[in-house]
């Protein structure tokens, strides 16, 4: 299921991507918008048909899908800076302190 849904998320992108027209005075903006909400429009009605030969007629998963994607897409957005940041911060952090753990636990073994 998951890489099916991935499969029609990537052609909804690409397709989103075909939406994108500015003229020669248009605005980027607006054109960006355009893409992104036939995007979404593509994912949705992909999802539909993608639940619907494989669970039958139970929306509950579509539901799902639609609220994940609806929520998701602007909280990947706007945690995505700050997560980036934690990510990396946690990385130095157990490099730095992991050799060191490691050796006081060899140590506190060996007192046993």
């Amino acid at each position: 299921m998951v890489k099916i849904s991935d499969a029609v998320g990537i052609i909804a992108s690409i397709l989103g991507v075909f939406f994108v027209r500015t003229g020669e005075k248009g605005d980027p903006g607006k054109a960006l918008n355009n893409g992104t909400v036939s995007s979404a429009v593509f994912y949705t009605i992909g999802s539909f048909f993608l639940v619907v030969v494989m669970f039958g007629w139970d929306l509950s998963y579509f539901k799902a899908a639609v609220v994940g994607d609806t929520v998701g897409d602007p909280f990947k957005d706007t945690s995505a800076p700050s997560m980036n940041i934690l990510l990396k911060l946690m990385t130095v952090v157990s490099l730095v302190f992991g050799p060191m753990i490691l050796i006081i636990h060899k140590w506190l073994i060996s007192l046993f």
